[in-house]
């Protein structure tokens, strides 16, 4: 580490003092103040799992991963039409995982546009569908256990700009939560759907989450 001129940080400064005075001050003068008071608060929270996405070259494994949590043919493809049509070199991505509750919130109906941007404000990044993908090759070839919690099965839900796909059957694009289930014989991918793809859906009684449920995040690196 070493000292910075007062105008490399006259940016960021100016900044964080135009959110402090935003209509989220106090969201951001609560979670500034929990940084500073914590050790090693540059490090944020702590990285939960690192993957290596291969650049495009998971796309079979991806599909078999699909089709064996009963996903037809249709949604499989729409699934894997969000990812990038470009094969890129093999990338690390570093995850967290964290409840509600450990970034502020608390309460058995919270929505989830506001556990996504709560974890935007502490620094934190929304996932890609191809990192959560990844995500559950990597816990099904681990043999994650089956974990319980009073509430039932454990659930990680990925924290991530709602997927959109097409529903066949009411012929029309709904958005989607996405949640990874461990249960001791790989990892089950489920989709939730939020309501349609128009933005009025993300206040809706279906975009709402309990506490306690566990949910990933990206966490950038810093070079």
């Amino acid at each position: 580490m070493k000292k910075i001129a007062l105008y490399e940080a006259r940016g960021p400064l100016n900044q964080l003092m135009d959110c402090l005075s935003g209509e989220n001050g106090d969201l951001w003068l609560g979670s500034l103040t929990k940084w500073l008071r914590s050790p090693n608060s540059w490090d944020g929270y702590p990285v939960w799992k690192t993957i290596t996405l291969s650049g495009g070259r998971d796309l079979k494994r991806y599909r078999t991963l699909l089709k064996l949590n009963n996903y037809g043919d249709e949604i499989v493809d729409d699934f894997l039409g969000k990812l990038p049509a470009v094969q890129e070199a093999p990338q690390e991505v570093d995850l967290v995982e964290l409840s509600a509750r450990e970034l502020g919130l608390r309460g058995p109906h919270i929505l989830y546009v506001d556990i996504c941007n709560r974890g935007v404000v502490r620094g934190l990044e929304l996932c890609l569908i191809e990192q959560v993908l990844k995500l559950a090759l990597v816990l099904s070839a681990r043999d994650v256990p089956r974990e319980e919690t009073p509430h039932g099965l454990q659930r990680l839900v990925a924290a991530m700009e709602p997927l959109v796909l097409r529903d066949a059957f009411l012929s029309r694009d709904l958005q989607h939560m996405v949640s990874l289930w461990p249960n001791g014989k790989g990892v089950r991918v489920g989709l939730e759907a939020l309501g349609t793809s128009g933005p009025e859906d993300v206040s809706s009684a279906r975009s709402m989450c309990p506490d306690y449920h566990r949910f990933i995040f990206v966490k950038p690196r810093i070079d």
